[in-house]
This record gives structure tokens, sequence and C-alpha cells, in this order.
């Protein structure tokens, strides 16, 4: 019986095939925080109930629903669910990174946001216990029965290698390219939503008592403002950067996408379109146009151009006069 010495054999073969370029735009949504035998579709009874996307800004997002029935803090999901719908019917543009950090919300103070309470029935401060209402408030939108995951769609920097989402078929690959890839990371859009109500009201409340008198400004004062204003240069212009970038995510509206669960129907015919080449028969040979030499040369070019330009620098150091030999007579 013969062994195999090789210490890395060919175990199969694959004919390689690029499919055209896509109509469509084929994202990769990653989810870090999410183990790969909990996916996220209908059979695990996590199917997304939204899914919408900025493309200017690049910001996608995916809501994910949530049963009550089971590992759920109904006085948490009262109190945040409160906290967003109250921001919804203001007309709130959103929250977090995607929305500028809540730039343009105009939020009412005023409003009761249950912070804590346990129990049933009526406490000893004679309030009703905000649970017992808990059926009717999922029915109004109250409750938040909904978990948001979310990130920036990060494409491939132009004349940079690229990721392709790769099909097997038989002893077929077949290779598509990537539009962008997005880290979708749990938003938690209604604890800013809070904490934007409780801020709101507190600035209001401050703008309620007398404004102080305006004390005079130094010269020395003036003088020093001058000096780190002309220090902060650097810093002003990342500053102005950012805000452009917040406003611009602020105004630019969510665009909501159609979502099919990967065990539709339409999935499967939309997949065979898009991730397998059809005309395997008539797919153009894949010719590179450079050689074995030129693609080495190329990759080491800064090498061989450093090393050229060390050498040409040594030619035009001259060398010093040769020293007399032996002893010098005056």
């Amino acid at each position: 019986m013969e062994v195999d010495s090789d210490d890395d054999p060919v175990v199969a073969e694959y004919n390689v095939y690029i499919t055209p370029e896509l109509k469509e735009q084929l994202y990769l949504l990653q989810y870090p925080t999410r183990k790969r035998q909990d996916p996220f579709n209908a059979e695990h009874g996590t199917l997304p109930t939204e899914m919408r996307v900025k493309p200017k800004t690049g910001f996608l997002e995916v809501d994910i629903g949530i049963t009550p029935a089971r590992r759920f803090d109904k006085l948490k999901g009262l109190q945040w669910g409160q906290a967003l719908k109250h921001a919804k019917d203001a007309k709130a543009k959103g929250f977090g990174l995607s929305s500028g950090f809540g730039r343009g919300n105009e939020l009412e103070s005023g409003m009761k946001v249950l912070v804590s309470g346990s129990g049933s029935g009526k406490g000893k401060s004679g309030y009703e216990d905000p649970l017992n209402d808990f059926e009717a408030q999922v029915e109004r939108g109250g409750v938040l029965m909904k978990q948001t995951f979310g990130g920036t769609i990060k494409k491939p920097d132009e004349g940079r290698p690229y990721y392709m989402a790769g099909t097997f078929r038989g002893n077929e690959l077949h290779l598509t390219e990537i539009t962008g890839i997005v880290q979708m990371r749990p938003q938690f859009h209604h604890i800013d939503a809070q904490a934007q109500l409780a801020k709101t009201t507190l600035s209001r409340n401050a703008s309620k008592s007398l404004a102080k008198p305006q004390q005079p400004v130094s010269a020395t004062a003036l003088a020093a403002q001058r000096i780190k204003a002309e220090s902060d240069t650097q810093v002003s212009t990342t500053y102005e950067a950012t805000e452009k970038f917040l406003d611009a995510a602020s105004d630019e509206n969510w665009v909501k996408l159609g979502y099919r669960d990967e065990e539709d129907v339409a999935s499967f015919e939309l997949f065979d379109e898009t991730m397998i080449l059809k005309d395997v028969n008539g797919a153009n040979e894949l010719k590179a146009e450079w050689n074995a030499t030129q693609y080495l040369d190329a990759i080491n070019r800064p090498i061989i151009e450093e090393k050229k330009a060390t050498a040409k620098k040594a030619k035009s150091v001259k060398k010093p006069a040769d020293r007399p030999h032996g002893p010098v007579r005056k």
C-alpha cells in the first residue's frame, strides 16, 4: 500500500467562474454578537420585521421582532417603549450615529417616563401598577417589541482587493463581487430616546430661571483665546468635517427595503439568477495581462526603485584622495 508523502495533497479541483456584474447591490451582513447556529430567520422565530438603508451616508439597520412570552422584562419594555413612542409622535428624525445623534429632534417636555416599579395592583402610593395595562400598551405601540441592529456600509477602495461570494455547484465555483460589508451591531435607540427626553426637560426647566449678567471679557482672556484658536486649526478642520457628516446623516431619510426569508421561493429564484453563471460553456477564459516575471516586478517595484536610488546616490559620492604611504618629508 502506497502512502502519500505530500504534506499538502490536492483533494479536489474546481472550475472557477466569475458571474457578470450585478445590477443589484450585494451586501454581506455580519453579526459579531450573534452565534452562527442562531441566525435571524423564520425557522428560529427571529425573522426581521423591517430593513432600511441610507444610501448616501451608508447606514443600514434591521429590526428583529421580540416576543414578550419568554425572557422579557415587561417593565423595561414599557419604559423604553414609551420613550420611543413619544419620540415617534413628536416626529423625531431618529437617534444614534445613523441620524446624527438625534440632530433636529424637537421633543416636548413634560412626558412621564416610567423609571422603576414592580408588583401588581396598587402600591403604597396608591398609583396603578403599569403592568396591569401591559396588553393594552402592546396594542397601542407603547412597548418595545423589537431589537435593532445596524452598521456602516464598508465598500472596497478603488484599486484595492474586494470580497467575492462563492457558490459551489458540483465541481464548479461561481464567484460574485460583493458591493459592501456591514458589521451589524445592537443599536440602543430606545436608551437615546429616553436620555433626550430627560435632557429636554432639564434644559427647558433651566431656561425658565433668570439669566445671569454677562461679565466683560478682559484683554488677557481674549489673547489666550486667540492663541488657543490658532493652535487648534487642525482639530477644528476635523471637527468641521465630523459636523458636516452628522448633518448629512440627520438630513437623509431612510429608504425601506423588502425582506424575504432565506427559505422563501423568491429567494431561491433570485439566488439562481444572480449567484450562478448560466452559460458556463460559453464563458470566456480568464487570461492574465502579466506573466510571472511582470507580476513579481510589479509587486516588488518599490523595493527595486529604492535600491536603484541608493545605488545612484552611492555613485555620485566622490572617493577621497589616496593618502601617501611612508614618511612625509618637509
